[in-house]
């Protein structure tokens, strides 16, 4: 029997973006600080507004204090910030439609009357802690970022910059509260997998999917450079538009009407260590039976995901940006002809050369099942007389 398998690797469009368009101010009448978490999407729907945040999802946040007197009210560089919150967990509150941040002993914080606030956050607040990330002059860091194999992975994701902040009424299309763009850090891999024709009396299951040898640990900066307003390169965007001449100057010099600067390093891992196996959750124990009408998962790969209260997708794995060319992919699976014995079977797919997972990518992988039939080539030889002597009546 011949195994036949087709499997590709579909790199879906960026999961972060830049917003471009100012949302439309909201008002809060308290001085309570509240924040409004909105995450990038590429997506041509979503391309203004983004994707609505979890609002199950509690995330840290940091903020620095520039005073009227020394900075003029706004961020000059990291080092004359005053820490105004560190490492501090911000959660949803219906209340006021917005995440809260609050200190240990659950108290609310306040807008200062003068000078100005500027916020980073990371998300989730479960899949960091201050022993592995810092708020830096160059933006977040991750020591050590691990990315486990027992199905708590996370979407880990992390904010621009919020400069200058004076009250919580920017507000996004979902919350209320200062704006806080987020984009995801890791690689999103899926897999679907389906027969490619039907197979009468023949049932064939899904047993297992394992990417082997991944690197799961690795460190990450985001690179920005210290200066106001500079925020993480964005990969779609085009930094050619939305430019016009600078007002009075009689020059051909150009200003960014509406998008800020960008920063001269992308944000970046380092090449992960402590690799592992990857077994992709969700699958029975007895098998998954394939059809040829619908992919499994039934769910659609190519949107954004649903995640539950932990960020956590059974099909989708959330990885280390990394090169895997020449990784290995491991398909458990079986086959069995009406009642008889059910056959396991094991095929190993080779990573194409140059295959790379981007940071903010989706990373489809197709798996169609096919098989050949038996066939059999009986021949006949041709019958030879012999005698048999001694034969009597």
């Amino acid at each position: 029997m011949k195994k036949l398998f087709f499997i590709a690797a579909v790199a879906g469009a960026a999961l972060a973006s830049c917003a471009e368009n100012d949302p439309a101010p909201q008002t809060l009448e308290q001085q309570v600080i509240t924040l409004s978490p909105v995450v990038a999407s590429s997506s041509r729907a979503q391309s203004e507004m983004g994707v609505e945040y979890n609002q199950t999802t509690p995330f840290k946040v940091w903020a620095l204090y520039y005073d009227d007197v020394n900075d003029g009210g706004e961020y000059t560089e990291y080092a004359d910030g005053q820490a105004f919150m560190n490492f501090i967990t911000a959660s949803y509150e219906t209340a006021t439609n917005s995440y809260v941040p609050k200190d240990a002993s659950g108290n609310n914080f306040y807008w200062p009357k003068n000078g100005s606030l500027t916020f980073m956050a990371v998300s989730p607040a479960d899949a960091v802690t201050e022993s592995t990330v810092a708020f830096t002059a160059n933006g977040l860091k991750f020591t050590g970022y691990t990315v486990p194999n027992d199905g708590s992975q996370y979407d880990l994701l992390i904010s621009e910059r919020a400069y200058n902040k004076t009250t919580s009424t920017d507000g996004t299309p979902y919350f209320g509260g200062v704006d806080m763009e987020f984009k995801h850090a890791l690689s999103s891999v899926v897999f679907k997998a389906k027969l490619d024709k039907t197979y009468l009396g023949t049932t064939i299951r899904l047993k297992g999917i394992t990417i082997n040898d991944i690197g799961s640990k690795a460190n990450f900066s985001q690179n920005l450079d210290d200066e106001p307003g500079i925020v993480t390169n964005c990969p779609n965007r085009k930094d050619e538009t939305n430019k016009i001449p600078e007002a009075n100057e009689g020059n051909n010099d150009v200003i960014d009407e509406k998008l800020p600067t960008v920063s001269s390093t992308p944000a970046a891992w380092t090449a992960p260590t402590n690799e592992i196996d990857y077994t992709v959750a969700g699958i029975p124990a007895a098998g998954k039976v394939l059809s040829t009408t619908a992919y499994w998962p039934a769910t659609g790969a190519e949107t954004e995901p649903t995640w539950s209260a932990t960020n956590i997708r059974n099909t989708d794995f959330m990885l280390l940006p990394q090169t895997v060319a020449g990784k290995t992919i491991t398909i458990n699976y079986s086959i069995q002809h009406g009642t008889g014995v059910e056959l396991d079977q094991t095929f190993d797919y080779t990573i194409t050369p140059a295959s790379e997972w981007e940071m903010g990518y989706r990373y489809i992988y197709t798996i169609e099942f096919g098989f050949d039939p038996i066939l059999l080539a009986p021949s006949v030889q041709v019958w030879e007389n012999s005698s048999v002597l001694g034969v009597e009546p």
